[in-house]
């Protein structure tokens, strides 16, 4: 029989089901449909996957979850107008280690760059000891449209969380992916970019010279940043979402 091994602590223990994204933060927004990369389609049900072992889950992924639903509730529900520059306050490390978290529960539900992600493990658990990364953030606007066939003037917010794999389009794409793994992690106008070296040797100012490829700043590890003006608009930060398959189950 296959033990059973938690993906963060690597005990041989009970597991329990972990959410991508925190059950708290999407109780928080209107996020019906969630994309399932693997299944290819879209779901009203949660996303989870069922390998973390309960003290792990119940307790500091839980208290991570914890830091993102209060920058939820203080400022990723608020959506960032064309212009406009907001600011950001918030834990560097807890955050960081929460994109971490976030990335790597997504990674793992479609198995790819895992042994990227497990370097950085111990970090997401105890908060020391972190290995080289860069994270950059820029916002999204909304974007205007007329609305047919009248011609009313409305606005589409970008009113989404997402979170999946990434390559800039200004540079050699095959290049760029056998040095880094970039994700975006959007939450409504607010993205942010993390870059993970794929080799060990890679320092943090590389990482951070690849984020350059990216719209947006750096994420400042003073935990207070002014974010914006927006990069782009909803359109443009949504490009292909027309294209997701209908919704099953």
């Amino acid at each position: 029989m296959t033990a059973k091994v938690c993906a963060y602590c690597k005990e041989e223990v009970r597991l329990t089901r972990e959410h991508i994204w925190p059950n708290g933060f999407l109780k928080r927004g209107d996020f019906d449909l969630k994309f399932s990369e693997r299944a290819g389609k879209t779901f009203r049900a949660d996303l989870v996957i069922a390998d973390v072992c309960e003290p792990c889950n119940n307790g500091v992924l839980s208290n991570l979850d914890d830091h993102a639903c209060q920058l939820y509730d203080r400022r990723f529900s608020k959506y960032v107008e064309p212009l406009a520059s907001v600011k950001f306050s918030y834990d560097y490390s807890k955050f960081c280690r929460w994109l971490l978290k976030v990335s790597f529960n997504s990674a793992r539900s479609v198995e790819r760059d895992l042994e990227v992600f497990e370097r950085h493990i111990s970090y997401i658990l105890d908060g020391v000891r972190p290995r080289a990364f860069a994270v950059s953030t820029y916002s999204i606007a909304p974007s205007s449209f007329k609305r047919q066939p009248d011609g009313v003037i409305e606005k589409l917010y970008p009113q989404m969380a997402r979170c999946g794999p990434v390559i800039p389009v200004s540079v050699n794409p095959r290049k760029f992916y056998q040095s880094y793994v970039t994700r975006i992690i959007q939450i409504n106008s607010f993205a942010f970019i993390l870059c993970l070296p794929r080799h060990s040797e890679t320092s943090v100012r590389q990482c951070q010279n690849a984020l350059r490829a990216f719209p947006g700043q750096l994420l400042h590890p003073s935990g207070e940043m002014r974010i914006g003006p927006p990069a782009m608009a909803t359109l443009e930060a949504a490009d292909g979402i027309d294209n997701w398959p209908e919704p099953r189950g």
